[in-house]
């Protein structure tokens, strides 16, 4: 019975001891697997939230932002306001009317500047002998020329000898403007004045004329008929021929629009041929027109009102003569220089009177 009860004690005592042991192993591999599997998770967890949520708000911000920067300078690219600098180029344009510089043109007829207002007479009477030779054509007449044509022409070998003549002789050309400054005002002219006048404002007065007078220095007047030239008539020169005789120093004045006898026109008329005439030069050679030419030589009271009212000071006619007075500007005679006229004619014409 004791040797049971023992057995029993021992019994119990090893399975206390290995219910303790096993307790404590037990105990002991489940608390430090259990810490170690449970904070492994939890971090990575952490972390991988934190990085994605990290991730994802840094992506949102940078991809929004950058887009919109990216967009903005579109209207920068947009850069129409660089085209915009057309304004600019047309302040480049606006220096070619400087360029144009017609008003440095102006120089060539210094006279004219002054020539503006009217001279007004100083009261004085006075009367000068100073020959107005009237030419027309200056070449050689064609074939079957009429009688008028033939009349009318000098060869451009005959001015030249003409013009030889006065030059060796001591003559000096003057403008209209001169011999009016002269008679209202009492200007001095030179010893042996002279005034060159061609009519109509034919090609060959640009041709032959024009470089026939530079030879020798002198001065011409030109009487321009405005509309053979505006519209084209092959026979008279052109527009661009006309100014550049305006630049080489010669005088560019009136003959009317259409050439006609201004005797029988109404006021309204008179206008148009007297007034539009001049003003079709002046837009042209950036001068003031203050000489006329009576077309045919054909003029009356009416013409010579029409004349002062549309500011001419003085007119030429066909009139023989060469004595020209203070109180009568509007009818200045002059000398016709024919085809037939010799050297020695030419001369005994310009003595007479010179």
């Amino acid at each position: 019975m004791l040797h049971t009860v023992r057995n029993f004690s021992l019994t119990f005592i090893a399975l206390f001891l290995i219910g303790l042991l096993m307790l404590f192993i037990g105990t002991g591999v489940a608390w430090p697997a259990a810490p170690t599997a449970t904070l492994v998770p939890t971090q990575t967890a952490s972390a991988t939230a934190t990085a994605t949520a990290t991730a994802t708000p840094t992506a949102t911000p940078t991809a929004t932002p950058t887009a919109t920067p990216t967009d903005t300078p579109v209207p920068t690219a947009t850069a129409t306001p660089t085209a915009t600098p057309e304004p600019s180029a047309t302040p480049t344009d606006t220096p070619l009317p400087t360029a144009t510089a017609l008003p440095t043109a102006t120089p060539t007829s210094t006279a004219t500047a002054t020539a503006t207002p009217l001279p007004t007479p100083d009261g004085e009477t006075r009367t000068a002998r100073v020959p107005i030779l009237m030419y027309h054509y200056i070449s050689v007449p064609p074939p079957g020329a009429d009688q008028y044509r033939l009349d009318l022409s000098v060869t451009p070998a005959d001015l030249d000898a003409q013009m030889a003549w006065l030059a060796e002789n001591g003559y000096t050309t003057i403008t209209l403007q001169d011999l009016l400054y002269h008679l209202n005002l009492g200007w001095p002219l030179p010893d042996k004045p002279i005034v060159l006048t061609f009519d109509d404002g034919y090609k060959d007065a640009y041709e032959n004329a024009l470089p026939i007078l530079g030879k020798y220095g002198f001065v011409g007047t030109f009487f321009i008929i405005t509309d053979r030239i505006t519209y084209g008539d092959l026979n008279y020169a052109t527009w661009p021929q006309v100014v550049e005789m305006h630049k080489a120093g010669m005088d560019i004045q009136s003959h009317s629009r259409t050439h006609p006898d201004l005797r029988r026109l109404s006021p309204a008329k008179l206008l148009w041929q007297i007034l539009g005439s001049r003003e079709a030069l002046e837009a042209r050679l950036d001068k003031k027109v203050r000489f006329f030419c009576y077309p045919a030589g054909r003029y009356d009271d009416n013409t010579i009102r029409a004349l002062e009212q549309f500011g001419y000071w003085a007119a030429v006619t066909t009139e023989y003569g060469a004595t020209h007075s203070t109180d009568a500007p509007f009818t200045l005679k002059r000398i016709r220089i024919r085809r037939h006229d010799t050297l020695e004619g030419f001369i005994e014409k310009v003595t007479r009177h010179g």
